[in-house]
């Protein structure tokens, strides 16, 4: 499950949902509105995304541990792992008997329990592997070459 869902005006929802369209909050900031609000119940307009000490959503989160604990793989990319309850499912993942592979550019405290771990950039180290999987048989893959 992502956590960090990109923010543009195509996938961006807002709450209160269903009191604008799409862009017209963009078109609202950009002309210097500084705290947009609600036509219809006069709430806030804020971005439908969990900010920095915002406690997850416990559906959510409740979903994301049955996932972590139903997979064969967890992929853990470009996280710390330090915020919680998200740095839990890779170990809850793991507890399951699942492979776990972290790719984050610096060291986490989770390092420890990967099967792999890739301690580089996200982006090239996921076209490496996207490339390595569509060029070998299956269950081939080898890390370390």
């Amino acid at each position: 499950m992502d956590t960090h869902p990109p923010l543009s005006p195509e996938v961006l929802s807002f709450r209160p949902i269903d009191s604008f369209q799409g862009d017209d909050i963009f078109v609202r900031l950009e002309a210097g509105e500084k705290v947009p609000l609600c036509e219809k119940c006069g709430g806030i307009m804020k971005p439908d995304v969990i900010q920095f000490g915002q406690q997850l959503p416990e559906r959510e989160v409740t979903e994301a541990q049955r996932r972590a604990t139903g997979c064969d793989l967890l992929m853990s990319c470009g996280s710390s792992l330090v915020v919680y309850p998200a740095a839990q499912m890779p170990l809850m993942a793991k507890e399951h008997g699942a492979k776990l592979v972290i790719i984050n550019l610096m060291p986490t405290p989770h390092d420890h329990y990967a099967d792999v771990v890739i301690n580089e950039k996200l982006g090239p180290a996921l076209s490496e592997i996207i490339r390595r999987v569509k060029t070998r048989p299956p269950y081939s893959l080898n890390f370390g070459s």
